[in-house]
């Protein structure tokens, strides 16, 4: 029975993740609810009163990306799962994937001057890109979790971490989005403006998030 749990307090102690690795971790689903945040609280919005598509369009717009997501996110989770890299089997998706992220973030805000069937295409194809770099990132992000450590206990602080940074981004973002638009002169150029400052936000988080923590390809019974 002791020698159990000597074992048990030694495999504790090795699954051990560092603070600045709970933190470096959570701060990315910061950067996760800053832009999923801003795209379920004001996308609709932005389609109909900013850049005047009609409400049957935006609709038509939101559940093509919905079913879009369905498919697309165990797409990216069958092919995280069968990565194979020096850095793990979701880590570099956290490297690769905010960038193009961010830019489609940037881009789905632009709102440039076209006309009404133009609009709309621009939109339902700026959206299922966003959607698609944004499965490419957060689906191996979540999944990284349980890579982190095999320490049910340690999981759980990480969880933690991690609903706490979700939490700040999505107060962050019903906060300070309105009033940040509201400085520009036009409704298009302070959404653009979201687009940006949110999107290199996005990128510069998720490097931060890559270099914080490593990866753990051991399984249970290893």
């Amino acid at each position: 029975m002791n020698t159990h749990n000597s074992k048990a307090g030694e495999c504790t102690a090795a699954e051990r993740v560092p603070l600045s690795g709970k933190l470096g971790y959570g701060i990315g689903d910061f950067a996760n609810n800053l832009v999923f945040q801003t795209v379920t609280l004001f996308m609709l919005f932005f389609f109909t009163d900013v850049f005047l598509l009609g409400a049957s369009a935006a609709g038509i717009i939101f559940f093509a990306a919905k079913v879009w997501n369905a498919v697309c996110d165990p797409a990216v989770g069958y092919i995280a799962d069968r990565t194979t890299t020096r850095w793990g089997r979701n880590r570099p998706f956290l490297l690769l994937g905010p960038l193009p992220l961010g830019i489609s973030f940037l881009l789905l805000f632009a709102a440039p001057r076209l006309g009404e069937t133009g609009r709309v295409a621009y939109a339902l194809v700026t959206f299922l890109v966003f959607s698609t770099a944004y499965s490419v990132v957060t689906v191996p992000y979540n999944a990284l979790t349980a890579n982190l450590t095999l320490d049910c206990d340690e999981r759980s602080s990480i969880t933690g971490y991690k609903m706490t940074f979700a939490i700040l981004g999505t107060l962050l973002t019903a906060g300070a989005t309105k009033p940040v638009v509201a400085l520009f002169p036009t409704q298009v150029d302070g959404f653009r403006a979201i687009g940006a400052i949110f999107g290199i936000i996005y990128a510069l988080v998720y490097i931060v998030t890559f270099a914080s923590v490593r990866e753990n390809t051991r399984s249970p019974q290893e």
